[in-house]
Parts: C-alpha cells; sequence; structure tokens
C-alpha cells in the first residue's frame, strides 16, 4: 500500500449527536445499539467522543477480523479491561502477551473436549433441580430465573458442591452488581467517577469484596488438603507452569476464578432467556424442535452425546446467538503507530465494534431481525466468510470457553424442553436492555406448560 493511499484518522468523520462537554457518552448510555447501526451509512471507521476524548468505531466485518486476527499482536484490550484489572485482577480477559499465552495455557485443560462430557451431568442436575419448582401456568420472569440457573452451573462447574447455599446466594447477589458496573466505567469520562461515593459504586465495591473473600476462603482450603472434588478449582490448584515447575499463586487463581463467575453467568443465561423468547413468539420453530427433542429423548435425560444428534437446536441455538449476541461493545488499543485497511492511527488509539451489531448488519444477514435457524444450515454457513459471525471473538484472544458455553444452553434447553413448553405471559413489548455487560431482554414473563399439554402450550401469546 502506498503511502498515499494512508488516511490519517483525524481525518476521518465524526458521528452526529456528539454534545458539547460530554460528546456521545449520553447516547450510549441511553440506546447505543441504534447509534452504533447507524454508523455504517458514515463509513467503515467512525470518530465517536467520549468526553473530549475520541474512539473509533469499526462498522466492517473484514476489518474487525483482521485486527482480531491477522494484526492481534498490535493492539492490546484496552480501556475497559484497564479498568476491569481493579476487581478481575489478571485474569484471562485483562491480561496480553506472553502472560496471556502462559495462564491460557494452565488453564485450557479445564475446557478441552474431553472434559466435556463429565460437565453435562451437572448442568443437567442443575437444570432438573430448577424446572422442578415451576408450576403449570405460573409466570415466571424468565431472564432473572435463567440468571439464578446459569450461575448456580458456574459456581458448581467451579467450586463443585464445596459451596454453602449462603455462598451461592452470595454469587447470585454479588454478580449483576458487577456486570453493571464494569460498563459504568467504560463509558465514565474519567476514572474519578469510579470513586464517588454513589449507591451503584458502592454496590459495586461491596460486590467485588464479597466474590474475592469467598473465593479466597475456598482456596485457602484446597491449599490446607480439602477435598475441592473434581471441577475447574482443582484443576487450577494442581496446575504447573511446565517451564517453571511452579503452581499457580492464589492471587491468581483468584483473578481466574472471578474471571469465570463474571464471564461464564449472565452471557448463558441471557442466551437461554433468549433462546426462549423466541420459541415463544415463533411456534413453527418451537414445534420443529421439541418434535426433534422427543424423537432423541424420548423423555430420558440428556447426555453428551445426545447433544450432536440434536443439529436443529444447534441450530436454534446459533441464531439465538446471533440475533440476540450479547456482547454489545469490545474495545482494542493501538499498541504503536497502527495501519488497519487505509487508515493510521498513532499510538493508544481506542479502536471499538459491536459483534451484536455485526449480527444484524443486512450487507451480512438478509432480513437480519428476522429469526430463522435455517441460516445455520452447513450449505448456508459455507456461503457466509468467518467474519460474520464473532460471539466469542477471534484469534488468540477467542473465548477459550465458547464450546462449555454452547453446550451449557444446548443442554439446559433440552431438559426443559423435555417438561417444559414455555408461552409468553408479557403483556407488553420484550425489549432490550444494554446497562449492564450484555444485551438483556425487558418485560420477558413465560408461562410453562406441561410438554403433553398439545395445543393449549402452543401459539405464542396467550
Amino acid at each position: 500500500m502506498s503511502e498515499a493511499t494512508i488516511t490519517p484518522a483525524e481525518r476521518l468523520p465524526t458521528a452526529p449527536g456528539a454534545r458539547p462537554v460530554v460528546g456521545h457518552v449520553p447516547a450510549l448510555l441511553r440506546s447505543p445499539l441504534p447509534l452504533f447501526a447507524s454508523l455504517a451509512e458514515h463509513g467503515d471507521v467512525v470518530r465517536l467522543r467520549l468526553g473530549s476524548r475520541p474512539i473509533y468505531f469499526l462498522t466492517n466485518a473484514e476489518l474487525i477480523h483482521t485486527m482480531l486476527v491477522q494484526q492481534a499482536e498490535q493492539v492490546d484490550k484496552g480501556k475497559i479491561f484497564e479498568r476491569s484489572q481493579a476487581f478481575l485482577g489478571n485474569g484471562l480477559a485483562t491480561t496480553d502477551n506472553e502472560f496471556h499465552i502462559g495462564q491460557r495455557r494452565l488453564i485450557q485443560p479445564a475446557f478441552v473436549p474431553g472434559r466435556l462430557p463429565g460437565y453435562v451431568t451437572l448442568i443437567r442436575e442443575q437444570a432438573e433441580a430448577a424446572i422442578s419448582a415451576w408450576r403449570p401456568g405460573e409466570p415466571l420472569a424468565f431472564a432473572q430465573v435463567m440468571n439464578a440457573l446459569a450461575l448456580n452451573v458456574i459456581s458448581v462447574l467451579v467450586f463443585s458442591r464445596h459451596l454453602s447455599q449462603a455462598d451461592f446466594a452470595a454469587v447470585r447477589g454479588a454478580t449483576p452488581h458487577i456486570l453493571k458496573g464494569m460498563i459504568l466505567r467504560t463509558v465514565y469520562p474519567s476514572s474519578r467517577f469510579e470513586r464517588l461515593p454513589i449507591p451503584a459504586n458502592r454496590r459495586f465495591d461491596t460486590a467485588v469484596e464479597t466474590l474475592h473473600e469467598l473465593t479466597e476462603r475456598v482456596i485457602e482450603e484446597g491449599r490446607s488438603g480439602g477435598d475441592l472434588g473434581d471441577n475447574v478449582m482443582s484443576l487450577l490448584l494442581s496446575a504447573e507452569d511446565p517451564r517453571t515447575g511452579q503452581p499457580m499463586a492464589p492471587r491468581q487463581i483468584r483473578d481466574e476464578v472471578m474471571t469465570m463467575l463474571i464471564g461464564g453467568s449472565e452471557t448463558t443465561a441471557l442466551q437461554m432467556a433468549w433462546l426462549f423468547h423466541e420459541l415463544s413468539q415463533n411456534p413453527g420453530i418451537a414445534d420443529r424442535v421439541y418434535a426433534e427433542n422427543r424423537e432423541v429423548l424420548g423423555g430420558r435425560p440428556c447426555e453428551y452425546d445426545d447433544v450432536g444428534r440434536m443439529p436443529y437446536l444447534r441450530q436454534v441455538v446459533l441464531e439465538t446467538v446471533r440475533r440476540h449476541t450479547l456482547t454489545w461493545l469490545v474495545m482494542r488499543r493501538t499498541r504503536a503507530e497502527f495501519t488497519l485497511g487505509d487508515i493510521r492511527f498513532p499510538a493508544g488509539t481506542e479502536l471499538v465494534f459491536s459483534p451484536t451489531t455485526i449480527h444484524r448488519d443486512p450487507r451480512l444477514y438478509a432480513d437480519p431481525m428476522r429469526f430463522d435457524p435455517d441460516r445455520w444450515l452447513p450449505e448456508v454457513m459455507r456461503e457466509r466468510p468467518r467474519s460474520s459471525f464473532i460471539p466469542f471473538g477471534a484469534g488468540r484472544r477467542k473465548c477459550i470457553g465458547d464450546a462449555l458455553a454452547l453446550l451449557e444452553v444446548t443442554v439446559v434447553a433440552a431438559t426443559i424442553m423435555s417438561r417444559w413448553r414455555l408461552v409468553a405471559a408479557s403483556t407488553g413489548e420484550v425489549g432490550e436492555n444494554v446497562l449492564s455487560a450484555a444485551v438483556a431482554p425487558t418485560n420477558l414473563v413465560l408461562r410453562p406448560q406441561p410438554v403433553d399439554s398439545g395445543a393449549t402450550a402452543r401459539g405464542g401469546r396467550r
């Protein structure tokens, strides 16, 4: 590429709607997804302002893929993860360079395919316990119900059954405040706002302290010879650096556990909530996936081998992940002067993109807001570029638990479908809330009906 074709970043278009002093912060707090969706018409890269500080939003999937894969060495994780280090520590989500590679190598054994079958029983047992309390026709605030279930699942996977009911309740109570606080710290114009004695900051600080204390206690019990069982925590405690033979430090184990609890709870919960919302709105799709469930399981518990025998359920899961991609904002920062496409960025530039927006781009998906599991037929998938689907990231920083997350959603969905069909009970439209780390449904109320109730369980809104 010749020097004449290079465009300096400062000459890129600025998104309309910036306000004096605060820039685009009000729009980002109020309704970021419509703002992001509007930016493609202004170019492949568009400037936004957080106060007086510029950030650059990428609207082109190929440019994003290039940055994440081919040029990953030239960027680090940016402001959101830098500020997250104060409470997540040096976990996989917040570290870079050789340290990140070494930690990933130590943690990878917990997520290799050979361990996934052993997780299915734990996931299914938690799902069965949760749905056994449901009553026919009793309205469920479904996102909250799935959040409690997902937190139980990740807590059991990490700690096994070592936690008391009070500990589980503490995890469930703390996690939402941390997730919301992460987003607030991303859009705060200055880190000074994090120290203001406002209720949101106090709840956040208390929640972080709660999870730190709980995790440190379990680590100490494990290091003192306590039997933690076969779980992720025990793997972390026994992990040794292959180069030095040294075990992972207790503080590092705590940081990795914090990352797993925060990263592995709300995301799977909301995917399950969105999945059953879509089935309640699309009775034809629901009929088909329930028929597959009856044919494969016939009412018996879902086992690992059954997952591969339910291809339509996998299509439904993938379409849920696309249509309702939870990660609405990802940031990277240039380490040195950086050229992406035909644009030159100076060192320290914040680059941002939205996987949610990419997965709703009509240039990549026809009629993108329509829920269509057939987008995931093998022959259809072959026609799309890999850059068009990035729910777990791409390249060396791709989420280490992506296969486990999809497995959890699939097993929970199959378990619910064996017993219940969920119909819409909301009196208003189900909306999207982005005032957290993930896109959550608002006003989602579903009523469970036994699967053998036939026509009374079908047809969407009652």
